[in-house]
C-alpha cells in the first residue's frame, strides 16, 4: 500500500475526529482525561496551521484519509516538540503508515 502524507485541510478535521473518536472508543480511552474531551479535535487545521505546530494526514491510494499526526511543543520544555495525536483507522495499522 502506498500512502500520501500532506498537511491537513479544513474539509479533514471531521474526518481525522472521527479517526480519533473510534480509535478511542476501540482502546476504552472515550473518557475525561485523553483526547476524548479535547476541545480543539474537530480544529486541528486551524489549531496546527499556528506556529511551532503541524498535523499532516495520510491518505491511501484512493485518496481516503485514514491517519494522522501531528508535532507541537512540549508544555513546559523550552525548545523540545512531542509527537501528537497520532491515530490510524485499523485497516492501516501494521502497513507502515507511521515509518
Amino acid at each position: 500500500m502506498t500512502y500520501t502524507i500532506r498537511e491537513i485541510e479544513s474539509k479533514d478535521n471531521k474526518i481525522i475526529e472521527t479517526i480519533i473518536r473510534n480509535a478511542l472508543i476501540e482502546y476504552g480511552g472515550n473518557h475525561e482525561g485523553t483526547a476524548w474531551a479535547d476541545p480543539d479535535l474537530g480544529r486541528f487545521s486551524e489549531i496546527y496551521g499556528t506556529t511551532g505546530k503541524r498535523y499532516w494526514v495520510a491518505e491511501d491510494e484512493q485518496g481516503r484519509v485514514v491517519g494522522g499526526t501531528g508535532i507541537g511543543p512540549l508544555p513546559g520544555a523550552e525548545g523540545v516538540c512531542e509527537l501528537q495525536k497520532m491515530y490510524c483507522i485499523p485497516e492501516a495499522r501494521g502497513t507502515g503508515i507511521s515509518h
